[in-house]
């Protein structure tokens, strides 16, 4: 049949098989294409619906993380006494709270020092020793702090050695128990002991700023009232 047609119309048949053909490749490929977009589609939702799971439970985690730091983290308050300023600290129900405070130096190059006293609901002191100074009528007991330090709620005692006095305290980061000595002068005081571990409510942090070329404990003990300044203090619990 093919030899009755003229060249043109032979050339417009082969065309339009052509013409098909390509229509029928592109029609296909489409279908292939959208057949592999559908898949990495489900796959992208797949992945996507693990990963908005893994959001969800990041979430929930981090909520009951927050739960549980809102539970534990500890309170603080300003309280005024005479003519200082004292940042008083919660404590909740929990014996393994520690406390860092970072601090000035005692090399006499000027800095920040930190006392920290350990109270109870009624504001009473609750250590394990009692450190009296006689020139006040209302006593003072305190912890004195070295810088780097991890006062724990169980420290353990209070002796008098000579013209020291012996701090006995749990070192969490050593996990041992560390001896720090301090001089005494000026601080005339009787220390009796008292074994068994002690729950404080509170802890009262007084921090001292001291000049260039003063010692800073001794400077602390013999003037209270130079200036106090908050330093750097972080509560965390374990």
């Amino acid at each position: 049949m093919l030899e009755y047609w003229s060249g043109k119309e032979k050339a417009l048949v082969f065309g339009l098989i052509a013409l098909a053909a390509i229509l029928a490749y592109v029609v296909f490929a489409e279908v292939a294409l959208n057949a592999s977009l559908q898949k990495q589609m489900e796959i992208l939702q797949t992945e996507n619906s693990a990963l908005s799971q893994r959001v969800v439970s990041l979430q929930n985690k981090n909520l009951a993380l927050s739960r549980q730091l809102n539970q534990s983290a500890l309170s603080a308050s300003w309280i005024e006494q005479g003519s200082m300023c004292i940042l008083r600290l919660h404590i909740p129900d929990n014996p393994g709270v520690w406390i860092y405070i970072n601090q000035g130096n005692e090399t006499g190059t000027g800095g920040y020092f930190a006392i920290v006293r350990l109270v109870d609901d009624n504001g009473d002191v609750v250590v394990p020793g009692v450190l009296r100074f006689f020139n006040t009528t209302d006593p003072e007991v305190w912890f004195v702090c070295r810088q780097g330090d991890a006062i724990g709620v169980y420290a353990t005692e209070f002796v008098q050695n000579s013209s020291f006095y012996e701090f006995i305290l749990y070192n969490y980061e050593k996990n041992r128990f560390s001896t720090e000595y301090f001089p005494c002068k000026g601080l005339c005081g009787a220390l009796t002991t008292l074994q068994r571990p002690i729950m404080p409510k509170y802890a009262d942090v007084l921090l001292f700023f001291y000049p260039p070329g003063v010692n800073g404990l001794n400077y602390v003990l013999y003037d209270h009232g130079y200036a106090i300044r908050l330093n750097v203090t972080t509560v965390t619990s374990r």
